[in-house]
């Protein structure tokens, strides 16, 4: 859940509001999942009980653990390999990329260079891709 607010209708400031039923009185905190894997849930203390009575929250939240260790996992995988993953990538339509490529930046910090059409961002890069020379240059995508 992102974060809405509403007009504090005793003070005039801004403030919180639940994401259930809409007060704005000040009460209004963000709830942590359990798992500390989802975004905080945005609710004032009469519906945040409501929700922990009627079991609500934790059905909501009974897939935490599993996708967390889940998404660790891929991760962790991810690392295993670092050249075989992009950690940016630039169209053609950066200076630097030739026209129907990406230029792409690894994990591990090379550059390298490949089709359009060949280049998918959610699966590992494919073995045996030309360097891009410009991929190791800071100004192009620094670690900040």
């Amino acid at each position: 859940m992102g974060t809405s607010m509403g007009r504090n209708p005793k003070t005039g400031n801004w403030v919180l509001d639940c994401a259930e039923c809409g007060v704005s009185d000040g009460t209004v905190r963000k709830r942590d999942c359990p798992s500390g894997y989802c975004l905080q849930a945005q609710l004032c203390p009469v519906c945040y009980a409501k929700e922990r009575q009627s079991g609500e929250w934790s059905s909501r939240h009974a897939d935490c653990a599993r996708l967390h260790r889940e998404c660790n996992e891929r991760e962790a995988a991810k690392d295993r390999e670092p050249a075989r993953w992009a950690k940016s990538a630039f169209g053609d339509w950066s200076p630097f990329v030739p026209a129907g490529m990406v230029g792409v930046i690894t994990r591990a910090g090379s550059g390298v260079l490949i089709p359009k059409a060949d280049y998918l961002p959610s699966e590992p890069l494919p073995d045996g891709l030309p360097d891009w020379p410009h991929g190791n240059a800071n100004h192009l995508a620094p670690d900040r």
